[in-house]
């Protein structure tokens, strides 16, 4: 085969790749939506729940390398489980404790630090969002343990960290595949999940369809076992996610119960532009 042949079948092994990377601009203002529903089951009883949150992303600093700083501020929170607990942060009845709790959240910002490849470096700032909550929460039975327990910056690092994959550091096309791992949970029962990615299609050339299978390591305290199947579609011009859809399925140790239970929900990721 002659040189030019080589690079003629070269060439046409590359036109389809692409490379995904975060693509962070100061002054950007992304909003997050996510939406939960399904229902956990212990024995003959089943609970449906319902789940929300919003937060906004700000990206404060971006340095050379493309890592950036971002202003995280949460928007709204709701979870909704009949008979157990009911809260929403919108709702904010000053009779309903969870709904004060929820409440005391909004308008709060965390830092976080992150790579152009998705990888979370670091989160900070829970310390001055617990200080402001409990102002707020006077006459409420929570204690700052309590806090620290749902807002630490451990705490936040797990529960945005779904919101940004991590990337590979390659050029990839239609069928590749990578893996890495990632973090779930709270800072009291945390699992560690190793993800499966599949570029399935790339359409118009803008949106890389990626598919998603993530699968626990090893039983937490609660948490025993998690599984997820999931559709990314991520804006390849914009560097950013769109748009996520999924299913989760989980295995729940229940104090004072020999039987597990279990928990099913469909998930929703919806990524606005501000």
């Amino acid at each position: 085969m002659t040189p030019m042949l080589k690079l003629l079948g070269l060439a046409l092994l590359l036109q389809d790749a692409s490379s995904i990377r975060w693509k962070f601009a100061k002054g950007n203002v992304f909003k997050y939506e996510s939406t939960y529903v399904g229902s956990v089951k212990v024995g003959q009883e089943e609970i449906k729940t319902e789940a929300g949150f919003s937060i906004t992303q700000e990206v404060v600093e971006v340095d050379d390398k493309g890592n950036a700083t971002l202003s995280v501020s949460i928007d709204f929170v709701r979870m909704n489980m009949p008979g157990v607990f009911d809260g929403d942060s919108k709702r904010n009845d000053p009779k309903n404790d969870m709904d004060r709790v929820f409440n005391a959240m909004i308008g709060n910002a965390f830092t976080a630090k992150i790579g152009a490849n998705g990888k979370l470096t670091e989160v900070s700032g829970s310390k001055v969002m617990i200080e402001r909550a409990l102002k707020k929460l006077e006459g409420i039975e929570v204690t700052k343990e309590v806090l620290e327990q749902l807002w630490s910056d451990e705490s936040l690092r797990k529960n945005i960290e779904p919101l940004y994959p991590i990337l590979p550091d390659r050029a990839i096309s239609k069928g590749d595949t990578w893996e890495n791992e990632s973090s779930m949970g709270s800072a009291e029962d945390e699992i560690t999940m190793k993800n499966k990615f599949t570029f399935k299609d790339l359409v118009d050339g803008k949106t890389a369809v990626i598919s998603l299978d993530s699968r626990s390591k090893a039983p937490g305290k609660q948490i025993q076992r998690v599984t997820t199947q999931s559709e990314l579609k991520w804006n390849i011009d914009a560097g950013r996610l769109d748009h996520v859809k999924g299913v989760m399925k989980m295995e729940i140790a229940v104090p004072g119960e020999e039987e597990k239970g279990s928990a099913e929900f469909t998930f929703e990721v919806k990524v606005i532009s501000k």
